[in-house]
């Protein structure tokens, strides 16, 4: 039914640049991006299906006005968890680990 990707983009419409984590805030031989929870402004989602299967994105937005995809997923109950966990770690300010894609 759904042989091409359709991704939503008004999600990115209010940043001014949409990122992958490994462009920002560069870490020297590591897997991962590290962000203050405090330069977090807000968490965006979007969704988008390949080959029938529905996927779900987890994007930071960040203070600058710059998005970074977090992260995909196959699964919402996974998706839910992660967002969770990171809704929290912005209201914390704890550092958030943005895994380099």
């Amino acid at each position: 039914m759904y042989n091409n990707v359709v991704k939503t983009t008004a999600l990115v419409n209010n940043c001014m640049a949409f990122k992958k984590g490994k462009q920002i805030m560069d870490t020297m031989n590591s897997d991962y991006d590290t962000v203050d929870g405090r330069q977090v402004r807000n968490l965006l989602t979007g969704f988008y299906y390949r080959s029938s299967q529905l996927y779900f994105q987890l994007i930071v937005e960040l203070k600058s006005g710059d998005c970074v995809l977090f992260r995909e997923f196959n699964n919402y109950n996974v998706f839910k968890e992660a967002f969770d966990k990171l809704h929290d770690a912005t209201k914390s300010e704890a550092l958030i680990h943005i895994p380099k894609n």
